[in-house]
């Protein structure tokens, strides 16, 4: 109709017949006050009219019939708007032929609007106060009445003085406004004179480069920032929409930050909506905006249909993917389907000529995991995305549309798996989206892929976070050895993720499942990765440890590396003695901790856990089923031999921290790093998978599991815990002893005590049946005699005794080799302790047992001349045993010269009957009752039965007394024994000293007259004489006592 009236006022040409059809449509305003579009209509042909017309002064007038027509202060909003609207528009169309005109007037209705503000008796005042000034609602119509006016003007601006008009009137008058916009309806009326100022000076229009674009797109999305982001109540968002659509087709296009910015921001304001009725006035004004949005993105694609332009806009809506609101993801993934579509259906094809696509993996890592969310319409939005970003992909290979890639058309047949009704729909839906992803995802879009992937494994939905985790195994198993220096930078992000522990637990499961596939094809890299870590070890860390071990292959590489890392990192160039603190490698305390987390994997809880835990059990998934327990008993004897070794190296030792030098004055030392528990730790790992129970049980019974780390009973640990070994588990030990002898270095004093503790405890279990093990045990035992640490000799002679418990053959071959090496350890001269000498009388004592006389007769004598200095040694358990050793060597002294030490340790064993410490006590009278079994003497026989009764059945003096008046029938020792009692007289041992005053005056009151002349009574009356004047009661009582007796000399 405009067109129509345009047309015919031009071919009429006549002045006055416009003038009179401008009077009859000016007639005509009164009709229609209650129809609002008729209204508009009318005032569309009066300002077409007024355009027409010659005279200035009609259209001046015409105007302000205008302005005062149109109704500024109606009750209803609607009218008020429909008002203002049609206003504008009349005057615009006015523009077409007096823009002069039509800016004066337009700036006479601002001062005056002006004038009204601050007329009044006070309006000075006002000015003054610095108060935001209130408008009234007719005011606030006149003034949208006025901007929308500008908009129109510029619409029907003849083009030749657009651009000026523009520039030096229209915006200049716009922007006094435009940060002063807290009033909806302003907003509303510059969103859309922004909107025909870009329509105005489109393109297609005027060749003009707008200079006020980037301005107005900037107060277009502040605008919309005024809105309640969850409501819609108004149409802002769709009018500032509309207007950035018709700004984005201004040349030159706009650059990428600002589409983002831009996008973002509607984003922000038109996806968080909520849901209403769809009956709603609301939902209306929310799918217009929706609508809007679609097109805004459209038109900004199709400005540049390509790969780049796309990928900016689908970036818009990622982080909405991880919206808590299902509503937003909806949306979000709407948006992406609608873009991918319009891309496919639009982009220009070079068939021949492939394209890239650089954000291939992240944009297809994003859209996945999606295909799992809880939301089934975004799951099927998420597998259309796939499908057509596939799609693209193999259009950008230089395929036409009509080409049909038949794996990705396999997606289209999955849409039924999407609702999750049946219980194996998930598993199928993930097994053919990772065969589609395999077989078609690109090798240099693998990183950014699966680093997209790792990043959602902390997605709120567990579901989309186990996809994720899912996604990223089944790709590390078909390419993971394709990463090369990936590797490393992959390990390291899955482990932060384990660290944070945002994960949840199915979700865990299948990422650790992932972490072991890409282990898998780097190994090497993920242990050296896991052996970074710091001590002690996070939760997250053992549990990589253990799904590496997962099966029998892993387990023995991981092992086999440990044992290397072990074996090799320990100081090797500075040998330290027994009795210094060693300092441990950190790395080698790190290997060991990651040895005892393999072992742990190696039993069957820890992986039906994780089968347990996990969400898709599908055929990518390698069988779980495979027991690394087979493996842990092969490895069995390596693995005992090496944490021998490793408890000897570093028990009670301290760290050096990585990085730190070897030598001591270079490194600080870490006191806070318990280096030697995680060794027992692996100990009784070992020992639990291994399923040697009785060892276990032995060893706590021994109360041996906190000497392992002791600074000098970890010897003793070793050799219990090698004893237990031997006894439930023999079949190991030959292997044992050959990793020994093959791991242990000859230069560490460390290691060759270990050597020798194990070989001590092996001994025990040596047989004829095994010569070579035999052999190796003796041999390694016999060389540790020559060494110069004492505790390695003292080992040794330990090692030896136990060839007691060996069989006849056996034990016949190296007994003379062993009786000698005995004795060589009873007169050590640097035993200043007693040490090898205890267990070398312990190790005599016991080959005692199974000795024949004759094995023994040559080295009788000196034995017992080597023990006699022990009986009076401080330490009870060294009397103790030397006094059981004299009674077992009884056994064989048949001739006169054993008779004669008989005599010379009589009064040693009688004395120690009443010894402080009750073992002490027990030996001698056993030593007692095999010696006189040797004196043809049957009194004393039967009377030695009642030394151990002594202090029961009958007290140490009776039985003294006693047994002295028997003894003085040997006439030929009588003054021997005398002497040799009177020199305890000067015992350290109060006790001694008694006992030696109470035998002297028993045996010196029962010697026969004809016999006291042969005795040496001075030295021995002047002994007791000083007993008498000892501090000890005890002391003073026995020597009084023991001289009332000798009242006859």
């Amino acid at each position: 109709l405009a067109e129509f009236l345009n047309k015919t006022l031009n071919f009429v040409g006549n002045d006055k017949w416009i003038s009179a059809l401008a009077a009859a449509l000016r007639e005509q305003f009164h009709l229609y006050c209650g129809c609002d579009e008729a209204r508009r209509m009318c005032f569309m042909c009066f300002g077409i009219t007024l355009s027409k017309l010659q005279s200035g002064m009609l259209v001046v007038d015409y105007l302000q019939a205008l302005f005062i027509s149109t109704r500024h202060n109606s009750i209803t909003e609607q009218t008020v708007r429909f008002g203002v609207e049609s206003l504008a528009e009349a005057v615009g169309y006015v523009a077409q032929g007096h823009v002069d005109i039509v800016l004066t007037k337009l700036e006479n209705v601002t001062k005056r609007e002006h004038v009204r503000k601050s007329s009044g008796v006070l309006g000075f005042i006002r000015d003054a106060i610095p108060l935001r000034p209130v408008l009234g609602n007719d005011m606030l119509s006149l003034r949208s009445s006025v901007l929308l006016c500008y908009g129109y003007v510029a619409l029907h601006c003849p083009l030749d003085l657009l651009a000026m008009k523009l520039e030096h009137v229209i915006m200049r008058y716009l922007t006094s406004y435009f940060d002063n916009v807290e009033e909806e309806v302003i907003r509303r009326s510059l969103l859309i004179t922004i909107k025909l100022i870009a329509e105005a000076v489109h393109p297609s229009r005027i060749a003009y480069e707008f200079p006020f674009r980037a301005r107005l797109l900037h107060y277009v999305t502040e605008y919309i920032r005024f809105e309640r982001p969850e409501v819609a109540y108004t149409d802002l968002r769709k009018l500032a929409i509309e207007a950035a659509i018709e700004l984005g087709k201004l040349n030159p296009p706009l650059s990428d930050s600002n589409i983002h910015s831009v996008g973002t921001t509607f984003a922000g304001v038109v996806l968080p909506l909520e849901q209403v009725n769809s009956d709603s006035e609301m939902q209306t004004l929310i799918a217009d905006c929706l609508l809007q949005f679609n097109a805004w993105l459209l038109e900004n694609l199709n400005r540049s249909m390509t790969i780049g332009q796309l990928v900016i806009l689908l970036k818009l809506f990622l982080p909405w993917f991880v919206s808590t609101n299902a509503v937003h993801r909806e949306r979000a993934m709407e948006c992406c389907r609608l873009l991918l579509k319009h891309f496919f259906d639009h982009v220009d094809l070079l068939l021949g000529q492939a394209l890239s696509f650089p954000t291939f993996g992240c944009i297809l890592a994003k859209f996945a995991p999606r295909t799992f969310d809880c939301s089934y319409h975004v799951r099927v939005a998420s597998l259309d995305c796939i499908y057509w970003l596939f799609t693209i992909a193999t259009v950008n290979l230089g395929h036409g549309r009509c080409y049909q890639d038949i794996i990705v058309d396999k997606l289209k047949r999955h849409t039924e798996l999407l609702d999750f009704s049946s219980p194996d729909s998930q598993t199928r839906l993930m097994e053919s989206l990772c065969e589609v992803i395999e077989q078609r995802l690109p090798v240099e879009h693998m990183q950014q892929y699966m680093s997209v992937l790792t990043e959602l494994l902390t997605d709120d939905q567990a579901s989309v976070s186990c996809a994720a985790a899912g996604f990223l195994k089944s790709i590390l198993i078909n390419r993971g050895s394709m990463l090369t220096s990936e590797a490393e930078t992959l390990f390291n992000t899955l482990l932060t993720k384990f660290t944070q522990q945002k994960m949840c637990l199915q979700t865990y499961a299948e990422a650790l499942q992932a972490f072991c596939e890409l282990g898998r094809h780097h190994l090497t890299v993920a242990m050296n990765r896991l052996l970074s870590e710091s001590l002690p070890l996070s939760h997250a860390v053992c549990d990589c440890w253990r799904v590496l071990n997962r099966d029998s292959t892993m387990f023995a590489m991981v092992l086999d590396y440990l044992f290397e890392m072990i074996t090799a990192e320990f100081d090797t160039d500075n040998e330290h003695s027994l009795t210094e603190c060693p300092v441990v490698p950190l790395s080698s305390v790190m290997a060991t901790a990651a040895l005892k987390e393999a072992i742990h994997a190696s039993g069957n809880f820890w992986f039906f856990a994780f089968c347990f835990l996990s969400k898709f059990h599908f055929s990518l998934c390698l069988p779980w089923g495979v027991e690394s327990n087979t493996v842990l008993l092969k490895y069995f004897p390596q693995l005992f031999a090496t944490l021998m070794l490793q408890c000897g190296r570093i028990a009670g030792g301290v760290v050096r921290q990585r990085g730190a030098s070897a030598s001591r004055a270079n490194f600080k030392l870490s006191p806070l790093i318990a280096c030697g528990g995680i060794v027992v730790t692996t100990i009784r790992a070992l020992l639990v998978r291994a399923r040697q129970d009785d060892v276990l049980f032995a060893l706590t019974e021994a109360d041996r599991w906190n000497d392992f780390d002791h600074p000098y009973h970890y010897p003793d640990a070793i050799y219990e815990v090698s004893k237990a070994i031997g006894m439930h588990y023999p079949e190991t030990l030959p292997a044992i002893a050959a990793q020994l002898q093959e791991i242990a270095s000859r230069d560490s004093s460390r290691c060759r005590l270990v050597l020798a503790c194990v070989f001590s405890a092996f001994m025990k279990f040596c047989s004829s049946d095994d010569e070579q093990f035999a052999q190796t045990i003796v041999n390694g035992l016999m060389s540790k005699f020559s060494d110069p640490e004492l505790l390695i000799r003292k080992m040794a002679a330990r090692g030896l005794g136990n060839m007691a418990h060996c069989d006849g053959k056996l034990f016949n071959y190296y007994s003379s080799l062993t009786i000698s090496s005995m004795l060589i350890g009873l007169e050590d001269s640097s035993d200043f302790k007693d040490e090898i000498a205890f267990e070398a009388m312990q190790g005599l004592s016991k080959l005692t047992a199974k000795c024949m006389p004759d094995q023994f007769a040559n080295v009788l004598i000196s034995v017992v001349l080597a023990i006699r200095p022990f009986f009076e040694k401080e330490s009870g358990a060294i009397r103790s045993v030397a006094f059981n050793l004299l009674g077992n060597m009884s056994r064989f002294g048949r001739d006169s010269k054993f008779l004669e030490q008989v005599h010379g340790c009589m009064i040693s064993v009688l004395l120690h009957l009443n010894d402080e410490v009750e073992d002490v006590c027990t030996a001698a009278a056993f030593a007692l009752q095999e010696m006189v079994k040797l004196l043809n003497c049957e009194q004393l026989t039967d009377l030695s039965v009642k030394a151990n009764q002594i202090g029961k059945e009958i007290t140490y003096a009776e039985f003294l007394k006693e047994f002295a008046s028997i003894l003085v029938c040997f006439v030929e020792q009588v003054d021997f024994y005398a002497l040799t009692c009177s020199n305890y007289f000067k015992s350290a041992s109060s006790r001694m000293r008694c006992n030696a005053a109470l035998f002297i005056g028993y045996f010196l009151g029962v010697v026969p007259d004809d016999l006291r002349n042969t005795i040496s009574k001075e030295s021995i009356l002047s002994g007791l004489i000083m007993l008498l004047k000892e501090p000890e009661v005890e002391v003073r009582r026995a020597a009084a006592l023991a001289m009332s007796y000798l009242y006859a000399y």
